[in-house]
């Protein structure tokens, strides 16, 4: 029995577009005004057999209706007696054609699709099985007829009925039916213009209805309308059976390597499609939480087999860092360490987390010892990077007891300033990036340089001129790395003590003109000069030649193009420079510095490079920057020179896995090191450090090593030898003093720090060539002497480059008739495959053929012009000393007569 109180819930009228609130004790479901509407509207599709009204139909009725074409499809529905629709009745079966079978049917659309007309097919077929829902079979059924038709369509509308299912399409790629971007709320979303997939005015209709009528068996009835035939739906989706496949491969295998297997059976699929959904399926082995910082430490965690996560303390404000080594390759080479490498790599993450690794060498291989992940972007205070990197390095230390002899990194003052702080070991920088910054600096049009202190560089050495200084204003801004107050405490003072920093001066303004063209001297007899002058004339002319003046209307730069290289050569020179070394330079330590700033000094006052040579000296000469490049501050010789090792390391992260993403997160990221691509690295180093009684491929160093070793083995030796190269082969073993040396020699030879530099069983002197050169080197006083009086070591300008002298004795004629014959054979061969290639009319090649051909094509032609020159009888003879011919005054012409 109900309370009085309780009050009749207010109902409102059932059509959606009305609403209105029906009074109490109302009896219908609508309000009066709707019921009237829906009576008059069926009396009048009674009367006339249709709508003849569209102005009250429903709105979603006016966007559906295309009666107003004439190409539009109509669709004929069934009434009842009371003129009602029926549920069952839909469609109507006298305008079917009956198949036996779904196959009959689909070969009979097949046959009308392959017409490429306009498209009206009806058709239907009995189907029986009560295991299927009936909205099952109608789904079925498109999908059949995308794959038979071609043409993909999408839902309008469902309709469920009494003994049925029925569903209403339209081509995805109908124009008319497009439906309008959705903008999105993100606020961090990017407006992108993806035009998406081409539409046609193809004015589709699919109908598909399964249902039992007046008892009989249930039949599948289609009706398909398509106007404008056009080309089929392309289908981007992931197919399901790739997505098993990354699925099954998701926890062991790179998205590359599982992009190859896809394709094989999908060819279809992208690369990125695949690493999209590598990333999404993967997210059950990386992600742990919506915070990525918290995320990565409970992985780490969970991976603590793998890994040792590094408690560094308490971190400064605004600095933030995760820190972790890698456990299995520390243990394997633990006391091991001389050599280590560490770098850093940015834009790997979502979270721009700077990402810097420890790479030990073993074997001139290099192995990921620990990772951190470090931002100091919110720290204000001053060195806050050094102390952070410093704690991680301090963590690496005394957790697996590293302690190197080698330090290799790029010119990263912070990274250089925490080495030091952490390990007493030589700071090594990379020969590569130190290459690169050179170049790059003597290729810019910048005039102002580092801030150069003339009388701290004259009281180093006192053959530097105090007057030789740059003219333009110093740029306080110029310095490789950064200020380097890390390694002289009193740097800022002196920067700013400069004098030519504090006052003022007007630059001087060096204007190059074109030197005139010579006048043509009278004509001499040759016999009339005597040797000096002729010698004399030709030196005036080479440095004429070399004089290095800019064309006219060429641009000024901080170095011209002419003396960069020479300037690079030089510095590698000095780089490789050692006391372990014969060669050129003194073999002492303060020695070779003295005889490497003596070159490049000399090399700059030579060619008035009063900025470069500032920006050498104080960058790369100076006390506290010499100590870091020049190999020669220690007393043995590093296996590594640069830090390509990192560099690879690098790219294998970016090219087989960062690069299909953007911007990952840093718990995907740290998944990717320690489970992807650590492995390899500990397969690598079990193969090197278990003896399983058999031989492993050569490494790749090892390879060029025999390659080398092979070519020096056969190579004729050129008596007498020069001065500045008699090593002793009991340090340097050198190829042709020692006995035959068998296979497993290239396997097992070991390379080292300090003489003998290479040591092995196998490698026995032959007492005949140990006793000839070593009198050789016992009969050189190496430490006599000063070492700008030592002739030896004596730096002039024109010193010689050359290490062997080439004479031309029995040995040496035969060396050239096998060079000639050997280069003819060659260049007659690629003449023939040139000419090959004219069938193929390919521009391309004739381009490269040109370009990289130039030197050797430019050389045949002046060589070619001589000889002419030289036979005609019309012509004068050409000059020894031509500006144009004077690279081929060596070549000999030809004669025309075969007789002379």
């Amino acid at each position: 029995m109900s309370s009085p109180d309780l009050q009749l819930e207010s109902r409102t009228c059932a059509k959606p577009w009305c609403r209105v609130t029906l009074p109490a004790g109302y009896k219908f479901l609508t309000c009066r005004k709707c019921l009237d509407q829906s009576r008059e509207s069926k009396q009048r599709v009674k009367a006339n057999g249709g709508p003849s009204n569209t102005s009250q139909k429903r709105k979603r009725d006016i966007q559906d209706d295309t009666s107003g074409s004439q190409d539009a499809p109509t669709i004929q529905i069934r009434q009842n007696n009371n003129g009602s629709d029926s549920e069952d009745d839909e469609i109507n079966e006298e305008e079917f054609s009956t198949y036996s079978t779904a196959n009959e049917l689909f070969r009979a659309l097949r046959a009308l699709s392959k017409q490429n007309k306009p498209l009206s097919f009806r058709g239907a077929f009995s189907w029986d099985d009560s295991s299927i829902a009936a909205k099952d079979k109608v789904q079925r059924m498109a999908l059949q007829v995308w794959k038979v038709a071609g043409n993909r369509y999408t839902v309008k509308n469902h309709k469920v009925l009494k003994s049925g299912h029925y569903t209403r399409f339209w081509c995805s790629q109908d124009e008319e039916r497009k439906r309008k971007p959705k903008k999105t709320s993100a606020p961090s979303a990017k407006k992108r213009d993806t035009p998406g997939m081409k539409r046609f005015p193809c004015k589709s209709l699919l109908i598909i209805s399964y249902s039992a009528r007046h008892g009989g068996a249930p039949m599948l009835h289609l009706h398909l309308e398509h106007h404008m035939p056009h080309v089929p739906y392309y289908d981007v989706r992931m197919p399901e059976g790739a997505a098993d496949i990354i699925r099954q491969h998701a926890d062991w295998l790179t998205p590359v390597q599982i992009a190859g297997k896809i394709r094989l059976e999908y060819p279809h699929v992208m690369p990125q499609q695949v690493s999209t959904a590598w990333a999404e399926i993967s997210q059950i082995f990386w992600k742990r939480n919506d915070n990525q910082l918290t995320s990565l430490l409970i992985l780490l965690t969970e991976l603590g087999d793998e890994v040792d996560v590094f408690d560094v303390g308490t971190l400064p404000d605004g600095i933030e860092m995760v820190c972790w080594g890698m456990k299995k390759i520390n243990e394997a080479l633990k006391g091991k360490v001389v050599e280590i490498a560490l770098d850093a790599t940015y834009n790997t993450n979502s979270r721009h987390l700077e990402l810097y690794t420890i790479m030990f060498e073993y074997d001139n291989a290099g192995f990921p010892a620990s990772y951190c992940l470090l931002t100091t972007a919110t720290a204000v205070e001053p060195g806050k990077r050094t102390c952070a990197l410093r704690l991680w390095m301090d963590a690496v230390k005394t957790k697996y007891n590293v302690h190197p002899g080698y330090v290799h990194l790029d010119k990263d003052m912070a990274e250089i300033g925490a080495s030091k702080a952490v390990w007493e070991a030589k700071i090594s920088l990379c020969w590569w990036h130190l290459r690169r910054a050179v170049r790059t600096r003597l290729s810019s049009a910048k005039l102002g340089t580092t801030p150069y202190d003339a009388q701290r560089a004259h009281a180093e050495f006192a053959f530097i001129d105090s007057s030789f200084a740059p003219d333009s204003r110093p740029d306080q801004k110029d310095f490789e790395g950064g200020k380097p107050s890390l390694y002289m405490a009193d740097d800022n003072q002196r920067i700013s003590n400069i004098p030519n920093i504090s006052t003022f001066t007007v630059p001087k303004l060096t204007v190059r003109l074109p030197p005139l063209p010579p006048k043509l001297p009278p004509a001499l007899n040759a016999s009339d000069l005597y040797d000096s002058e002729i010698e004399e004339i030709l030196n005036s002319e080479d440095e004429d030649d070399e004089s290095g003046n800019d064309p006219v209307g060429s641009k000024h730069h901080f170095c011209s193009p002419e003396f960069r290289q020479p300037i690079i050569d030089l510095m590698e020179q000095h780089y490789c420079a050692h006391p372990l070394i014969p060669g050129y330079a003194h073999p002492s330590l303060g020695g070779i510095k003295e005889w490497a700033v003596k070159k490049i000094y000399s090399f700059c006052v030579k060619n008035d490079l009063r900025e470069v040579w500032a920006y050498i000296w104080e960058n790369w000469y100076r006390a506290g920057r010499w100590e870091l490049w020049a190999r020669s501050v220690d007393n043995g010789i590093a296996i590594l020179k640069t830090t390509m090792m990192v560099e690879a390391h690098w790219r294998r992260i970016k090219h087989d896995f960062l690069h299909h993403f953007h911007s990952p997160r840093i718990d995907l990221l740290a998944w990717i090191l320690i489970t992807k691509l650590a492995p390899p690295y500990y397969h690598h180093l079990s193969q090197m450090m278990t003896d399983s009684g058999r031989y492993r491929n050569l490494a790749s160093w090892r390879k060029g090593f025999k390659a080398e070793w092979k070519k020096l083995e056969k190579r004729p030796i050129t008596y007498p030898l020069s001065d500045k190269y008699r090593p002793d082969p009991s340090r340097w073993h050198l190829v042709q003093a020692v006995e035959p040396v068998p296979v497993t020699f290239f396997l097992e030879v070991k390379r080292n720090r300090s003489t003998p530099f290479w040591s092995h069983k196998a490698l026995l002197f032959k007492d005949a060539k140990r006793t000839e050169v070593s009198m050789a080197v016992a009969s050189m006083d190496l430490d006599s002497g000063d070492i700008l009086t030592n002739h030896c070591y004596t730096v002039t300008g024109e010193e010689d480059e050359e290490i062997v002298d080439i004479g031309m004795g029995a040995q040496g004629q035969q060396i050239f008739d096998e060079t000639i014959d050997d280069k003819c054979t060659l260049l007659l061969d690629f003449i023939n495959a040139v000419q090959y290639q004219k069938q193929f009319k390919d521009h391309r090649f004739l381009h490269a053929f040109l370009q990289e051909g130039a030197g050797m094509l430019q050389m045949a032609k002046r060589c070619l012009d001589r000889e002419r020159q030289y036979n005609s009888t019309r012509s004068q003879n050409p000059r020894t000393w031509d500006a144009g011919t004077s690279s081929v005054m060596f070549f000999k012409a030809r004669p025309i007569n075969s007789n002379q």
